[in-house]
């Protein structure tokens, strides 16, 4: 009885390894292949892209000849970020999926990619003049979005992608850094402000800081290497466009930057009230802008005693 049970159970294993091979043989179920939607498009044929999201607001930024600007207005054109742009079109120029969603233009409106019904709407203009077209839809988690190629049926789930990348907005694109200085190339400071006038000087790259009133002033390395490199580099908050917004009256603060080949200026008018930012000119820009107060609190309130070495602590005075 046990020999003819055993047999049974035998048969039944090599029945089942043998369905189990049968489902798992090559060529059975192989891995759906990757669609890539912009198959040879190159980032650098890309001249301008046009960002339409579900509110019918449109951003538009382009290059011409010349570095990324995007557009803040009509004819009002500000320097974009450019590592932000290309980093952005590599996204655009990876788009690939292995899932498939639907096949028909039936279900578009509901996956928010219809020609009218979208999360986001990007167009690509190219060099040779050909535009690409890419709607980004509904999100079914943070990680995956619905996509279609303008002018296709086929819409694709796409991972790592979302339209929160895709912001019609300017301030999104724009080149933040309103000032920029690399403070190892300064050779000189002035700053103009409540507390008086700072100017620091040195002579080549890698000499020692002074002030210009006090040659023999010692100055506080980490206090001072810290303070360059704030004023050095100031960021913006906000572009002013309408030329009503602009600042009027006396600057609270005047600071001048020199390196060996270059002089740049830039002017703080106070804020409204706390809750606003201040407001900025420099010399090597047509705009003013809002700055928010940790972006100029040192060229506001620099002061020559900040930066001049404390003595140590413990140092018995002379009678």
């Amino acid at each position: 009885m046990m020999n003819k049970r055993n047999t049974i159970l035998l048969a039944l294993l090599v029945a089942q390894l043998a369905i189990i091979g049968f489902i798992a043989r090559p060529g059975r179920n192989p891995l759906p292949a990757e669609t890539v939607l912009f198959e040879g498009l190159q980032t650098a044929e890309v001249t301008r892209f046009v960002i339409t999201d579900d509110g019918e607001k449109s951003l538009q930024v382009n290059r011409d000849k010349g570095p990324w600007q995007v557009s803040l207005g009509e004819g009002v054109m500000y320097d974009a970020d450019t590592d932000k742009i290309e980093a952005f079109l590599e996204k655009i120029q990876g788009l690939k999926s292995s899932r498939l969603v639907t096949r028909t233009a039936g279900g578009h409106d509901r996956l928010k990619v219809g020609e009218t019904k979208y999360s986001r709407r990007i167009e690509l203009t190219l060099k040779n003049g050909k535009q690409l077209v890419v709607f980004l839809g509904s999100a079914p988690n943070y990680k995956s979005i619905h996509v279609r190629r303008g002018g296709e049926d086929p819409v694709y789930l796409v991972k790592d992608f979302s339209a929160w990348e895709a912001a019609a907005d300017g301030s999104a694109w724009w080149q933040s850094r309103y000032l920029s200085v690399v403070p190892d190339q300064l050779r000189e400071v002035t700053i103009t402000n409540g507390q008086g006038k700072l100017n620091l000087l040195r002579g080549e790259e890698g000499d020692s800081w002074h002030l210009a009133d006090q040659l023999e002033t010692p100055l506080a390395k980490e206090s001072l290497n810290t303070f360059l490199e704030n004023v050095s580099q100031v960021s913006l908050s906000a572009v002013v466009l309408e030329e009503k917004d602009r600042p009027t009256g006396e600057p609270l603060a005047e600071m001048t930057l020199k390196t060996v080949d270059h002089r740049v200026s830039i002017q703080i008018w106070d804020r409204p009230d706390e809750k606003s930012d201040y407001f900025a000119k420099s010399s090597d820009s047509e705009f003013y802008v809002r700055v928010g107060p940790y972006a100029v609190g040192d060229i506001l309130s620099g002061n020559a005693a900040k930066l001049i070495e404390k003595e140590k602590e413990g140092k018995e005075k002379e009678s």
